[in-house]
């Protein structure tokens, strides 16, 4: 009897290994896996940014010399004939300025890597008003300082979401609340809305479509960082996103 209860013992004890092994490398692995999704999240943001500088530095510093040159060559009074077509040149080029300008400021917005996630939120509020006359509602907790990874997932996850507000939701007015939970850390971000509302599982399997793939983009981005997405909603009852992240 006591033969069979040492083997048994001597069993337990292995098995014990095995399954600390195991999991330790389940935690390196996970480790890695956040460590790559870091470094694609940085060579992500790099390359936005590179593109931002260039359109900045080169593509909008041409048209700006083209609209220049078009203003000498109006104000020779030599091609009176062409006041016309120089008039809606200029016009088309002042808006692909504009769009130039546009496109900078949303690859890489200045003042998330200047002041951090709270602040950029502030501005997103602005950009929506402006861009799309949707009146959003931002409330942050104080000292809120996650890693330039996490910021940058986050706020893009945000515009993407409010985006599908502008376009699905059929209202002018929505919120973003950010807190982290106080019993473990986790940092959370609520977008919601009272529009039109969906059905979700609907809307994940038409990841194909335009609002299904910023919910897929969206739960994806977050899913690197080991965090996720939680949707609430249904039809006619409006809808609430939850992304959240470990601490860290």
């Amino acid at each position: 009897m006591a033969g069979l209860l040492d083997v048994l013992q001597a069993r337990q004890d292995e098995l014990e290994l095995e399954v600390q092994r195991r999991t330790e490398q389940l935690q390196e692995r996970t480790t890695q896996l956040h460590a790559m999704a870091g470094a694609i999240i940085q060579a992500e943001e790099r390359e936005r940014t590179r593109i931002s500088r260039l359109i900045h530095d080169h593509l909008q510093q041409m048209l700006m010399g083209a609209l220049l040159n078009l203003r000498m060559m109006k104000g020779k009074d030599r091609y009176p004939e062409l006041a016309g077509d120089f008039a809606s040149i200029e016009g088309m080029l002042k808006e692909s300025i504009e769009t130039a300008q546009s496109l900078t400021t949303e690859l890489s917005p200045a003042v998330l890597h200047q002041y951090g996630l709270a602040a950029a939120l502030q501005w997103l509020r602005l950009w929506c008003m402006e861009k799309f006359k949707l009146l959003v509602d931002v409330d942050t907790e104080d000292d809120i300082d996650p890693s330039p990874e996490i910021s940058v997932t986050l706020f893009l996850c945000v515009r993407e979401l409010l985006f599908n507000v502008v376009k699905h939701a059929g209202v002018r007015t929505a919120a973003v609340r950010m807190w982290r939970e106080p019993s473990d850390g986790t940092l959370k971000i609520e977008i919601s809305d009272q529009g039109a509302g969906f059905d979700p599982l609907t809307a994940m399997q038409r990841k194909g479509t335009t609002g299904g793939m910023g919910l897929f983009n969206s739960r994806e981005r977050v899913k690197m960082l080991g965090g996720g997405l939680e949707t609430e909603s249904s039809p006619g009852n409006g809808c609430r996103f939850t992304l959240w992240v470990p601490p860290g």
